[in-house]
């Protein structure tokens, strides 16, 4: 390029005759190399820069089957500044080479032209539009002058020191003027706005790059949606890991729950995924080689297991793995204790039998009739208490099955089918759990909540094992005000504005907890 500027005349002392020297060596050396390169890249995916001149670098660390592909795939070179017209087009180039990529590795390598997408090379295309819009604001055969701007035209170029581009971009600034204007006085032709060589470039490339990139993308979701079945693996984990197949993971979870209240092993993995596999297979046989039941206990390998080492794993399949990651699993499957402890809660109470209802001990009270009301007494106290706990209890679960899972559903639902390429499915995906994940008080931010809710669970196994076998007065009092405590602080913490604002749809739980809250003695 400095060769063959530099092979320009010395004689020749016009700036205007300079300049358009230079811009012309400089767009020549930029449709021979640079825009080849971004051609090749948006059809073939592959980057073919010896020079090292082109924005875009391929990691080679990050292949196709890597979770973090869509983000990670490409990255921009930070040795060589990005060439200035490429830089709002950045967004469409790196969308329609991660799509090429994908697809290529799917084998999906032919793809029909719609009327979207013109036929022809993107370089024939861009070349037509250049031609078009250049002949479209310079073509004026001359730019006639008005009092303000000099006449120059080819001829006297070399004579001519002012610019009149220059002086009619000035004068277009000046007026503001957005539309097309003739004077009728002098003929002077305005453009509609002043065009440089890089604005014109740009929106020369914009419109077929974005009609190749918007087929490549549609081609990639429809192969995802047809060949990988992505929304059924997301309708899949949504189904068992939150519940939404109730009927199915209810079999599960009370089988489970059996276990557990009468002591038997449970924690089996392999009866476990048997256990899960048939309870879901009158729906959902085709999932099964995807699910296995673990048990994640602690460090310590000696301690029992319960509730909260149960672990559902999903083998999520390639691609479908860039969406559904092993993080979003991990959150699924915290979602998913939170539940199915709560579950556990009022399956104990629901469960319990007032036939089952042990007698009170009152052997301090030596009157018979004195014995039987004190017993009595209890009792009800007790039965009262349980009623307590399942109506806190099922409040919180109605909140988080309807207020916060299906609202979150409904929404995801609804963004997928507004998506037009794997990236927003991605973020819309990675938006889901994060919410999901809040609003169930899995997050530090919720945990104080959370917390409070445990201690209420706990509160039910106790009055589980003394419907069973019996308390003391004492005992009672203690249970009675651990939860009226407790029921007071969550009523509270949920009337509070910053709360309402951490979760959008707690209004519902707010007001069911304030209004039915127990008095204090």
């Amino acid at each position: 390029m400095h060769t063959t500027i530099m092979q320009m005349s010395s004689s020749v002392a016009d700036n205007n005759t300079r300049i358009t020297h230079l811009l012309s060596v400089v767009y020549d050396s930029a449709q021979k190399r640079k825009l080849p390169t971004t051609v090749r890249f948006i059809r073939s995916r592959v980057i073919v820069d010896p020079y090292q001149e082109f924005g875009i670098l391929r990691n080679e660390a990050v292949s196709p089957q890597d979770e973090r592909f869509w983000s990670k795939v490409f990255v921009s070179r930070t040795t060589q500044p990005l060439i200035s017209f490429l830089k709002p087009l950045m967004d469409d180039i790196l969308l329609g080479g991660r799509s090429v990529e994908l697809l290529t590795q799917l084998k999906r390598k032919s793809m029909r032209v719609n009327g979207g997408c013109p036929a022809g090379t993107l370089m024939q295309t861009f070349r037509n539009h250049f031609s078009r819009f250049a002949s479209g604001y310079f073509e004026c055969g001359k730019l006639l002058h008005s009092s303000n701007v000099t006449v120059t035209t080819k001829k006297d170029l070399k004579q001519e020191v002012r610019n009149p581009l220059l002086a009619k971009a000035f004068e277009t600034l000046r007026n503001h003027s957005n539309r097309s204007k003739r004077s009728k006085d002098d003929g002077v032709c305005v453009p509609l706005e002043f065009y440089p060589l890089l604005p014109l470039l740009e929106r020369s490339l914009l419109e077929p790059l974005r009609s190749r990139q918007r087929l490549v993308c549609r081609a990639l979701l429809d192969t995802l949606y047809e060949d990988c079945c992505l929304k059924l693996h997301i309708l899949t984990i949504r189904r068992i890991h939150l519940m939404q197949a109730g009927d199915l993971m209810g079999r599960f979870c009370q089988q489970l729950f059996q276990k557990l209240e009468t002591g038997e092993k449970w924690d089996n993995e392999s009866s476990l995924t048997l256990s899960l596999l048939n309870c879901i297979s009158s729906r959902m046989d085709q999932c099964g080689s995807y699910l296995s039941v673990t048990i994640k206990r602690g460090s310590i390998q000696q301690t029992p297991a319960n509730l909260v080492d149960v672990q559902i794993n999903y083998k999520v399949p390639w691609p479908v793995n860039l969406v559904i990651t092993q993080d979003s699993i991990f959150h699924y499957n915290s979602v998913l204790r939170f539940l199915m402890q709560i579950k556990q809660g009022m399956f104990s109470l629901q469960h319990l039998s007032f036939k089952d209802l042990s007698c009170m001990d009152v052997a301090n009270v030596t009157h018979p009739r004195q014995q039987e009301l004190l017993s009595a007494n209890r009792q009800h106290r007790l039965q009262l208490l349980r009623a307590w706990l399942l109506y806190f209890i099922s409040s919180v679960d109605n909140y988080i099955m309807e207020c916060v899972l299906e609202s979150s559903h409904i929404r995801l639902d609804m963004q997928l089918e507004n998506a037009v390429h794997l990236g927003q499915i991605i973020d819309s995906h990675q938006e889901y759990v994060i919410s999901i994940h809040k609003q169930c008080l899995q997050q530090p931010s919720g945990a104080f909540l959370r917390d409070a809710i445990n201690e209420v669970l706990s509160i039910a196994r106790e009055v589980v094992i003394a419907w069973k076998n019996g308390l003391e007065l004492e005992k009672l009092n203690k249970l009675e005000e651990n939860y009226v405590r407790h029921h007071q602080f969550v009523a509270a913490v949920l009337g509070t504005d910053s709360v309402h604002s951490m979760l959008p749809h707690v209004e519902t739980l707010a007001a069911a907890l304030i209004h039915s809250c127990p008095a204090t003695r």
